[in-house]
């Protein structure tokens, strides 16, 4: 009776074990998951930022190649483009625009080469906030160009952006442009603009 007993007990530990055993795999597993759903988390967040910072560069290349085609990429169909529409009115450095729809943010474009001998504006690192298919960003960024007139325009400012995923790739859904200095009156002096070789300017 004692061995049967004896048998029963280690049986029992034994018994214990295994179920220990069996919930401490299933807590690790479980720590495994939420550990993969967090650096996936993670991996879709840094992806998405890098997408979004890249249209941002591909926005001032455009400007500067003055690449239509280019330019049509980077927006939702009806993205709406406002320069200048949030600082005081008189100013006679700024010209406010509005343009809404590819038919109008390509005719703005065409209107700044149309006006500038040459146009330079790069932007820095965007503060961006991520919701699913959508997103939300800051960039401060800078331009410099020179009028065919020969003033200037030069200024510092902050894009603020409201951005769509579409088909899988991030376009603006809108920007606006908030001038914090601008200069459109001083002249430039200097020599004349130089072109980008062909190969580096817009496709005929």
């Amino acid at each position: 009776m004692a061995e049967s007993r004896d048998e029963d007990m280690t049986a029992d530990l034994v018994t214990a074990d295994l179920v220990t055993a069996d919930l401490v795999t299933a807590d690790l597993v479980a720590a495994d998951l939420v550990a993969a759903d967090l650096v996936a988390a993670d991996l879709r967040r840094m992806l998405d930022e890098n997408a979004i910072l890249g249209l941002m560069a591909r926005f001032d290349d455009a400007i500067l190649r003055r690449d239509k085609a280019a330019m049509q990429a980077l927006w939702a169909p009806e993205g709406v483009w406002e320069i200048g529409q949030f600082n005081p009115d008189g100013s006679k450095h700024i010209t406010p625009l509005r343009a809404q729809g590819m038919d109008q943010i390509l005719a703005a474009q065409q209107q700044f080469n149309d006006l500038n001998e040459f146009f330079f504006r790069t932007t820095l690192r965007a503060v961006i906030t991520l919701d699913g298919d959508r997103a939300a960003a800051t960039a401060p960024s800078t331009e410099f160009a020179r009028r065919k007139d020969g003033h200037g325009y030069s200024n510092v400012a902050l894009y603020e952006d409201a951005l769509e995923r579409r088909d899988g790739a991030w376009v603006f859904a809108s920007r606006k442009y908030f001038y914090l200095w601008v200069d459109s009156v001083s002249p430039i002096p200097g020599g004349d603009a130089v072109p980008l070789p062909p190969s580096l300017r817009e496709p005929a």
